[in-house]
């Protein structure tokens, strides 16, 4: 996982980085040596040679050779803002370090931005001051008219390109950054609304389920049935054997009771070794007769798992049908009573 992020990430700054600031010192080379500039087109042609060890380092050095195309491209910038004058638009890539910035502090890169505004000012100061007082502060190399446009539509489209290549990077790294945080929500809300021992939605969860099947009970009249459950001895099971292997038991029986009930029938873990059944739209004699097959399923636990060879578990389940007007507490209550009961005559049992 982590080469595969490091590879990612290797592969985010030869886009960002690498592939836009080379470009630009080799078209600018190009251009320089159709009109007869040599020596702008030397200093393009040895910023792109600085390219060749950047692209040796770009796996191993990421940081470091995010830091040294972004510098160098300023410095490019403003050497050929002094060579070439504010009007061939070398100036516009202070513009897109702005861009950069914000690629690069998405990226967790180390942005040294102290260092990066000052070579940001620096570039625009340089550019502004060629621009308004060109009498003053001549560039070095004069360039005629068609050769100062073509230089000044050259970078400019030199620009936009890395200006949307690295929008596109940070809108990509936003998408990603919000595919992560609504993940992490869906993983905050799931252990807000499940045990985490057992995986079954845990107290909170269910009484919202609660609360909308007594709606519908009373608006409609559709019935619906709780049963709260009880490991039978389990206190003995802890302290014979242990509490790891009571929560052991718990983790079993959890998935027994998912596997043997039906699929709309809603299990909570309400608390301890305590089971509470949500069966909606159902009677309490059919919510019964499930939990007297879901009673089965537990008898054979032991005959498929290694850990209950030496045990044999039972469930007590209490069964509650709702009645108009009920509280969703008095129908738990009444629930809980109908255990203790089925507890008192033996255990192992139903009682509705």
């Amino acid at each position: 996982m982590q080469n595969r992020k490091a590879s990612v990430k290797t592969e985010q700054v030869r886009r960002a980085f690498f592939c836009p600031a080379c470009l630009a010192h080799v078209v600018s080379a190009v251009v320089c040596l159709c009109f007869a500039l040599y020596l702008p087109a030397s200093v393009a042609a040895v910023g792109a040679l600085l390219y060749i060890p950047v692209f040796l380092w770009r796996k191993t050095r990421t940081e470091f050779v995010s830091r040294l195309i972004r510098y160098e491209l300023c410095l490019f910038a403003l050497v050929m803002t002094i060579l070439l004058g504010c009007g061939s638009g070398f100036f516009l890539y202070a513009l897109s370090m702005l861009a950069c910035c914000l690629f690069v502090q998405g990226q967790n890169l180390q942005s040294d931005r102290w260092l990066q505004l000052s070579a940001f000012l620096v570039l625009l100061v340089v550019a502004f001051t060629f621009g308004l007082f060109p009498n003053r502060f001549s560039a070095l190399v004069p360039l005629g008219d068609n050769s100062c446009t073509a230089f000044f539509v050259v970078n400019l489209l030199l620009n936009c390109v890395i200006v949307i290549l690295w929008s596109e990077l940070l809108f990509q790294q936003t998408q990603n950054a919000m595919q992560k945080l609504q993940n992490r929500a869906k993983k905050l809300e799931y252990l807000a609304t499940h045990d985490a021992l057992t995986g079954l939605a845990n107290r909170r969860s269910i009484n919202e389920l609660l609360m909308l099947c007594r709606a519908q009970a009373e608006r409609s009249g559709v019935p619906f049935t709780v049963a709260m459950g009880d490991i039978d001895n389990f206190k003995s099971f802890n302290d014979t054997y242990g509490h790891s292997y009571g929560d052991q038991i718990l983790t079993m029986l959890a998935t027994t009771i998912q596997c043997a009930t039906r699929e709309g029938d809603f299990v909570c873990r309400w608390g301890g070794e305590e089971i509470l059944i949500l069966f909606s739209a159902t009677h309490g004699a059919a919510a019964k007769s499930v939990l007297q097959r879901v009673q089965e399923h537990i008898t054979h636990l032991g005959e498929d798992q290694d850990a209950f060879v030496a045990t044999s578990v039972t469930m007590t389940f209490g069964v509650s049908e709702y009645e108009v007007g009920q509280t969703i507490e008095g129908l738990i209550q009444n629930a809980d009573e109908k255990l203790y009961q089925g507890k008192a005559n033996g255990k192992n049992c139903v009682v509705l």
